[in-house]
């Protein structure tokens, strides 16, 4: 049975022939029919022909030098030139058509693989490196095409091959064709042996360039912490190790296969001497003309060499069915959608300003639902009734793993338009509650209802395109300031002027090079946190969401440009349902509705008037800030408020 959330980097055991597997690959080859025929017909084409050179090479000694016939020497001198010439260029066509043919497979086995991985549930990524996701997609799939351009066509023409030289063989001498076929079973055991040794070797190889893969990735990607603790050199010896494991495997294999090559040189060579000896006697006595010995000699070498070819072919049929058989792990994931609660598609609306024409219509059923609604210059406005705002919470439990629930009994309801905190120490749950919302995650129990419908009835995609969130982690892709506004998206450019104004972002905007279309690097390095949280501000409000979530949205800028985005903030709640996620206590006493978490649980629930009076976490969590605060300001009270902040400070919060 196929389980669910597997580490890509677990040690596959894998046959040789998988059926399911070639059938799955079979699959993207039945794409291309012609492609596929035309380089059969071209394989079997260039293994018929390399087969007539030896047989007229043989009649020219005999028919031709022998008999001392100039005329025929020329005529069959001229027909193999003919024949060697349209060789090379039915080989010429081989190699492109085998190339095209596996470039399109891979392709689309590529953007197939990339698709579904984007389909994928989050949890997924919780427990799976990118850097291991990452050689699925570059490393497996190109091993494949290794499989689809020089393998399963080619292995074709090479047993195609074999059997015509032996007819040939059988055809010119009987007695020597079964010398000659009595050094295959050697030749055959010995490929049999180091393809063995060497099949084992590979997948280890596979899994330790998975391990570099993932160890690159997380450091290149943590590389400014690495620096700023100085952990450079412990992080080379690490880096040193996991490369000299990867090195070692290299290195066995390179042995195996280089003792390879000279054990079936040796038997090829003992062939040819048997050949020699044999052949020489029977012309010797007159039972075998000069021609057919050369000829059973050229013959002798087609036969070894195709088995040579077979046995790099079964190593590269090794690593390719490991390597399938990781890709069709990965692409058997369940996806989002295929998850059992995944939710009927729910009516609604077409979303298209017929006016400006700055929306696109789509649908629930084409898998894509991102609402474009007219921007409003007096405020963004909701056009339709499709969601309303209300969100209720029902009973809900939720552990990411076994029983260990890190949300217990949660129930609150929040109306239409309102806007409600959610505060709580480090690890409260605050955030995994948003998460649910957006359904990343299901409940282990209860409901989650928005309008009075439970969220697994809806569509995800459509639900998402719904939700605006602001998270903590930001992320910028590699683009332009545009790019990262629009998402890559058609957006109207008066649309992106006003919500670059009314936020406060053309202030910024104005002062970078190319403004707009200024180059962001990957993460928005070369952005302030400020320039960052405002930029992915806007893009939330360019999707003009019904609900919005601010997960510490203003936590990690300075004074005025938080100001700039709380003022901005108040417009766009307006008429929406908002929630907040702050440590910060003073950016959300203006909350219709505020809800105190701790240890998973909802402990109260008010609004802040209210739950300052009431004196119990909440309003020690606000003194507590407060004492922090006044600290600050006024360091000649430090005594009086540390003696508040230690009173305050033995609550437990978690």
């Amino acid at each position: 049975m196929h389980n669910s959330f597997y580490h890509v980097d677990d040690t596959i055991n894998v046959k040789l022939y998988d059926r399911a597997l070639v059938g799955k690959l079979f699959i993207y080859l039945k794409r291309y029919p012609y492609c596929g025929i035309l380089s059969l017909a071209l394989v079997v084409l260039s293994t018929a022909l390399s087969l007539i050179p030896p047989y007229i090479i043989g009649y020219v000694i005999d028919e031709g030098i022998y008999k001392a016939d100039k005329s025929m020497v020329i005529l069959l001198g001229l027909a193999l030139f003919g024949i060697y010439t349209v060789t090379m260029a039915v080989l010429f066509a081989q190699t492109y058509v085998l190339q095209l043919l596996g470039q399109n497979v891979i392709r689309d086995l590529r953007m197939d693989l990339f698709s579904h991985i984007q389909t994928l549930p989050i949890p997924f990524f919780d427990k799976n490196p990118v850097g291991r996701i990452v050689t699925r997609v570059a490393n497996d799939i190109n091993t494949l095409s290794e499989l689809f351009s020089s393998g399963i066509i080619v292995v074709i023409g090479d047993i195609c091959l074999i059997f015509g030289v032996i007819i040939f063989l059988l055809i010119l001498n009987l007695k020597l064709a079964l010398i000659t076929l009595g050094i295959l079973p050697l030749m055959i055991l010995s490929t049999l042996f180091f393809s063995n040794r060497l099949r084992g070797i590979y997948r280890e190889i596979k899994r330790k360039l998975a391990r570099i893969n993932a160890f690159l990735n997380e450091n290149i990607s943590g590389m400014e912490i690495i620096q700023l603790f100085g952990k450079e050199g412990k992080n080379f010896e690490k880096f040193k190790e996991i490369s000299k494991d990867y090195y070692k495997e290299q290195m066995q294999a390179t042995r195996y296969y280089a003792l390879f090559h000279p054990t079936t040189t040796i038997l090829t060579a003992l062939a040819i001497a048997m050949i020699l000896w044999y052949g020489g006697l029977l012309h010797s006595q007159g039972e075998l003309k000069l021609g057919i010995l050369v000829a059973f000699l050229a013959y002798a070498q087609n036969l070894y060499m195709p088995i040579w070819d077979l046995a790099d072919k079964y190593t590269i049929f090794q690593a390719a069915m490991a390597s399938a058989e990781r890709v069709f792990n990965l692409m058997a994931e369940p996806s989002e959608m295929a998850r059992p609660g995944q939710g009927r598609q729910r009516h609604h609306k077409d979303y298209l300003d017929d006016e400006a024409g700055s929306g696109v219509k789509v649908s629930a059923e084409e898998g894509i639902s991102i609402r474009e609604d007219k921007i409003d210059k007096g405020r963004i406005t909701i056009e339709d009734d499709y969601t309303r705002g209300k969100i209720e919470f029902d009973r809900v439990y939720f552990a990411y793993s076994g029983e260990d629930y890190v949300l217990k009994d949660i129930s609150f309801a929040v109306e239409p338009g309102e806007s409600v905190a959610v505060v709580g120490a480090t690890g409260a749950g605050k955030t995994t509650l948003m998460n649910l919302l957006c359904r990343f995650y299901e409940p282990n129990q209860g409901r989650i209802l928005l309008d009075q419908i439970d969220l697994r009835e809806y569509d995800k995609t459509l639900l998402r395109s719904r939700i605006g969130i602001v998270q903590q982690d930001l992320f910028l892709f590699h683009g332009t300031v545009k790019d990262n506004l629009t998402l890559f998206r058609d957006i109207p450019a008066e649309d992106l002027k006003y919500i670059s104004k009314e936020l406060g972002l053309s202030y910024y905007i104005d002062k970078l090079p190319e403004g707009i279309n200024s180059k962001v690097v990957e993460g928005g390095a070369n952005l302030s946190m400020g320039e960052k949280q405002l930029i992915s501000f806007a893009r939330i409000l360019i999707y003009n969401p019904d609900i919005i979530i601010l997960d510490e949205a203003t936590s990690n800028v300075d004074l005025i440009t938080e100001s700039i985005i709380q003022e901005a903030t108040k417009k766009v709640m307006e008429g929406r349902t908002t929630i907040v996620i702050a440590h910060r206590l003073s950016t959300i006493l203006n909350c219709d509705k505020i809800i105190v978490l701790q240890k998973g649980k909802l402990v109260e629930i008010g609004t802040h008037k209210q739950l300052l009076n009431k004196d119990g976490i909440y309003s020690k969590l606000y003194q507590l800030q407060y004492s922090i605060s006044y600290i600050y300001h006024h360091p000649q009270d430090i005594p009086k408020a540390t003696e508040n902040f230690v009173c305050l400070n033995s609550i437990n919060y978690y």
